[in-house]
């Protein structure tokens, strides 16, 4: 199966365009506030947060989005890895609600364990 490259990068407009105002309401001091978030995960939201608001090009945040992820992933990172790329089989990307489910359960089975 050939890996398509531009899947996702034309697809970003489109998604750009569905989640921009709700990303836009993002007060950043209040979240950082509320979760702890470290100066590395502040600058890259906030670095986020610039590029949206200035209607920006994919290249204007694709060096900030290719740090962000090697730094948390090392060599496992795929934006910086076209063999991780060429193994990757997702679709496009959708907003992050796939992981509430599995943090649900956690805390039902904590609450049951009391």
């Amino acid at each position: 199966m050939k890996i398509d490259e531009q899947l996702h990068s034309d697809a970003l407009p489109e998604l750009i365009a569905e989640h921009r105002d709700a990303a836009l309401e993002t007060d950043l001091d209040a979240l950082r506030a509320a979760t702890r978030m470290d100066k590395y995960l502040t600058s890259f939201v906030q670095d986020v947060l610039e590029w949206i608001r200035s209607n920006g090009a994919l290249d204007g945040i694709s060096r900030v989005l290719e740090t962000r992820e090697r730094d948390l992933k090392g060599e496992r990172a795929y934006l910086i890895n076209a063999k991780r790329r060429a193994d990757w089989r997702k679709g496009v990307a959708t907003p992050l609600d796939y992981r509430w489910p599995v943090v649900q359960e956690m805390i039902i089975r904590l609450g049951a364990a009391k």
